[in-house]
């Protein structure tokens, strides 16, 4: 069994790290934070752990970072060929 754990666990990382070749930066770190909260989700539904005002605080500030930064990313514009930064 833990033989099981460790290749599954190394397995995951190895292709979570082959993944984020595919992906911005920004967006590795929107996915990396969604973790947390797909992870609480998974303690309450299988683990029975209490949903806390502090669960829901976490998720709100997770799921308003993901908002925040889709629209400042869909309000970046490229600059012009010839324009400085």
């Amino acid at each position: 069994m833990i033989l099981g754990i460790i290749l599954t666990s190394v397995s995951a990382q190895l292709l979570m790290n082959q993944g984020f070749f595919y992906c911005r930066g920004w967006e590795g770190g929107v996915f990396m934070s969604a973790e947390v909260v797909f992870t609480g989700i998974a303690g309450i539904a299988f683990l029975h752990d209490p949903v806390t005002w502090h669960f829901w605080t976490g998720g709100l500030l997770v799921a308003a970072s993901v908002v925040a930064l889709n629209r400042l990313k869909a309000n970046h514009t490229k600059p012009s060929k010839g324009t400085l930064l």
